[in-house]
């Protein structure tokens, strides 16, 4: 990819805690992934029906994840090496987390989420 691709967005949720909230910032999260592959992603795009199962089991909380895209699919995954092994267009660092951490429980939350384009 020519273009870097940086993404913040902030998310303020009406929730005391992730397991009521998280639902909404992880299909937000998928769609901003779909987006980002979608016009790289030209043979096995079963691989966005992948990522989004990967995101519904392993985002429950603060993380930081990889996600690559290339013309043949997409990889996911916490392990850098393991997500940019096989070759691709593009590799990006996302990273959320809770900006009200450590504060006491408040009626309003605000998650951040950031998709920063990183090199191999």
């Amino acid at each position: 990819m020519n273009d870097t691709h940086t993404h913040a967005e902030d998310h303020f949720l009406r929730y005391d805690t992730w397991k009521e909230g998280g639902d909404p910032i992880r299909a937000e999260l998928f769609g901003h992934l779909l987006i980002i592959g979608q016009d790289v992603v030209k043979h096995y795009r079963s691989d966005f029906f992948r990522d989004a199962q990967w995101i519904l089991e392993n985002v429950n909380g603060p993380m930081t994840f990889y996600y690559a895209v290339r013309d043949c699919g997409t990889s996911i995954g916490t392990d850098r090496e393991l997500v940019a092994y096989i070759a691709h267009d593009a590799l990006y660092r996302v990273e959320l987390f809770d900006r009200d951490a450590g504060k006491p429980a408040e009626w309003s939350h605000s998650w951040h989420t950031t998709i920063q384009e990183v090199t191999a």
